[in-house]
């Protein structure tokens, strides 16, 4: 955690008092600049813990490669704050889509250069979180997931532009299909 951020040490308590209510000893290990990151992850290797919940601090989203290759080499358990780091291999993210901020982020842009004052926009809070487990790295490490995380895919197009053929070719042998063409009570399939 970088103990200079606002944010950082406030969460670090929420996450510390659920830690404890679980009968867990969390710790900390201070990441202030890219100049600490080398040794506080050293230290984290000397000292492995039972388990990481890496913080939003936007210095371990720049190194990315090397947070997520610090945390492998360790072989435990570890959650990240966004679905970016899975790029480096990670095992498990949880937080708000970065995708989606950033275009929250355009739209408060758009408004400011129509002439809205930013101390007039409401502050938004993200809707949108994002949980991703990598089933292959969980079997690689020992860890069973007890219910696969739920997917729904949803294509849409004109008739006849391809979609049960992409279906086909790709979600069929891991998704179950429901198509209004499939029900009972569909009297006149050939019109859709």
């Amino acid at each position: 955690m970088n103990s200079t951020n606002v944010v950082e040490p406030k969460s670090y308590q929420e996450l510390a008092r659920a830690a404890r209510s679980f009968g867990l000893k969390p710790r900390t290990v201070d990441c202030r600049s890219v100049e600490e990151l080398t040794p506080a992850l050293a230290a984290l290797r000397r000292e492995p813990p039972d388990g990481l919940v890496v913080s939003g601090n936007p210095l371990f989203l720049d190194f990315g490669a090397q947070v997520a290759g610090a945390v492998d080499s360790m072989r435990r358990p570890a959650i990240f704050p966004y679905r970016e780091y899975h790029a480096h291999g990670v095992l498990m993210s949880y937080g708000p889509s970065g995708k989606d901020n950033m275009c929250r982020v355009a739209g408060y842009v758009d408004r400011i250069l129509k002439g809205a004052k930013p101390a007039e926009l409401p502050i938004e809070q993200s809707t949108k979180l994002d949980l991703v487990i990598d089933m292959r790295i969980a079997r690689a490490m020992g860890i069973t997931v007890a219910a696969p995380p739920m997917e729904i895919v949803i294509l849409v197009g004109l008739q006849g532009s391809g979609k049960s053929s992409f279906r086909r070719s790709r979600f069929d042998a891991t998704h179950v299909v429901v198509s209004k063409d499939n029900f009972r009570s569909n009297r006149r399939p050939a019109r859709r």
